[in-house]
């Protein structure tokens, strides 16, 4: 196990992890249909809006723990190798898991719904960024690697 990595994605996931709940209180208080329409909408605004800033946020800040004496090009580039392929990812799951969220749970335990989920996510997108990371590292370009390979 490499404790180091761990150490890290738990770091920045725990830096973001209480913006969920500001982030739904948001949503609830601003998205003002009812119904369906209303979790529909919701979920498109965090699907659309908030999942590629804090993704991306979070691939940065994890270039910065990795290394931050190459900041801020290493981050840049990290961003641009991780965050497309997490999100085409993010974009088969968490649409369908934040419809069930918006629908069936209660405003209060929202965010432990989503913890749950983002739990296992975060192992998934700690790969990507590692996987990613080390293509860099070893190819030094900006050569393109499938999602397949990852």
């Amino acid at each position: 196990m490499d404790w180091k990595r761990t150490f890290r994605m738990g770091f920045v996931c725990m830096c973001y992890g209480g913006i969920n709940h500001y982030w739904y209180g948001f949503l609830q208080r601003k998205v003002t249909f009812t119904g369906m329409k209303k979790v529909l909408a919701k979920m498109l605004f965090d699907q659309l809006f908030f999942v590629p800033v804090f993704d991306g946020l979070m691939f940065f800040s994890l270039s910065c723990l990795e290394n931050w004496k190459n900041q801020p090009e290493a981050g840049i580039q990290k961003v641009k190798l991780c965050l497309w392929p997490a999100l085409r990812a993010n974009y088969c799951v968490w649409p369908i898991l934040q419809i069930i969220n918006f629908r069936y749970v209660p405003l209060n335990y929202q965010v432990l719904f989503t913890t749950t989920g983002v739990f296992f996510w975060n192992i998934f997108l700690s790969d990507v960024a590692h996987r990613r990371g080390k293509t860099t590292a070893t190819h030094k370009s900006n050569s393109y690697v499938s999602f397949q390979q990852i």
